[in-house]
């Protein structure tokens, strides 16, 4: 019964009899309802004149006998009906006040406006007359007299409905975004300013951090990949640096030593070098380099939140994330679910 019905869920529960009776009377209502958009549509086609025709060369006689029965009689016989939803609305009211339903008795046809509405006689306003159908339907579902989710038609319609629905949002969204872009490039925009400030900056320690890390953790697994190769390197350097160097080869004239004391000092030397790169790669994961990569961080940031917005790095890059997000909601998911 659509009165009772969809009281924001305020409604308390029906066993027995009465709750039998109130089934009874909203499967009269869905009956009476579902008759009266049926004979609507008919009649709405029925005035398609080649639809008209199509009706007369099947059977003339239907034809005849509704044209004169009923489609004369359209708006007396809608009416009829009008007078029945109408006391459908009056009863829900009576219902609902005794029930103590809503906080107030007037506040019933507001909350169900469109029952109220779907009984003025006009062709917008009938098709409200679906919207008791389905807030019957509803109500039954939450009753758990059925389950509409089981229906084939509940679920086409709902894959078309979040079709319409994704669309819809989609150029919403696309359209938001493309009007903070061309904010953005405009420089009226005070969105990457607010970013540097607002969001950056709080968090830079723990973007520092990040940063140590991920580079620290890289540097590592390069060199230890690396190693063997990079020693090889520094060893041929290091040897045609000794090669040429004057001093060097001025200790290659002490008889009987010169050899010894340059192959033994750049052996000392490559090995310093390797010890260095060790501490060098090793430093990266080390509390005292985050330290540095946060005071980088912070000078950049604090330089950077003083420029305007037109001149800030964040504007650019502002605008190119914009676009990866128009790029994603552009994405059809529906496509995928097929």
């Amino acid at each position: 019964m659509t009165h009772q019905a969809n009281a924001d869920d305020n409604q308390h529960p029906r066993r027995g009899a009465n709750q039998w009776w109130l089934l009874t009377w909203d499967i009269a209502v869905i009956t009476l309802v579902s008759a009266n958009l049926f004979l609507i549509l008919f009649d709405t086609l029925f005035i398609v004149e080649p639809i008209r025709a199509g009706l007369d060369n099947v059977s003339p006689g239907f034809t005849e006998w509704y044209d004169q029965r009923i489609h004369s009689r359209f708006q007396e016989i809608d009416l009829a009906f009008v007078g029945l939803l109408l006391c459908d609305v009056i009863a829900g009211w009576i219902y609902a006040a005794v029930q103590g339903l809503y906080a107030r008795w007037w506040i019933y046809p507001f909350a169900r406006w469109y029952d109220v509405l779907g009984c003025i006689p006009l062709s917008g306003f009938r098709l409200l007359r679906v919207l008791r159908v389905i807030s019957i339907l509803f109500r039954l579902q939450r009753m758990g007299l059925i389950d509409i989710r089981r229906w084939g038609v509940y679920r086409v319609f709902m894959r078309y409905y979040g079709i319409v629905m994704e669309e819809l949002s989609d150029r919403v969204v696309e359209n938001v975004l493309t009007s903070v872009q061309d904010e953005v490039r405009s420089g009226a925009s005070q969105l990457p300013k607010r970013i540097v400030n607002e969001v950056v900056i709080p968090r830079r320690q723990m973007i520092a951090a990040a940063i140590a890390t991920r580079w620290g953790e890289t540097s590592a697994e390069l060199y230890a990949d690396n190693r063997e190769a990079l020693s090889d390197y520094l060893d041929t350097l290091i040897t045609g640096a000794l090669e040429n160097h004057p001093a060097a080869k001025q200790l290659e004239r002490i008889p009987g030593l010169g050899n010894s004391i340059t192959d033994a000092l750049g052996r000392t030397i490559a090995n310093i070098n390797q010890d260095v790169m060790d501490e060098l790669i090793a430093g990266f994961q080390s509390p005292r380099f985050e330290a540095l990569i946060d005071d980088m961080l912070g000078s950049i940031l604090e330089a950077q939140s003083h420029h305007q917005p037109e001149e800030a790095a964040t504007g650019p890059v502002m605008i190119e994330i914009l676009e990866l997000l128009k790029e994603q909601v552009r994405h059809k998911r529906w496509l995928e679910e097929r």
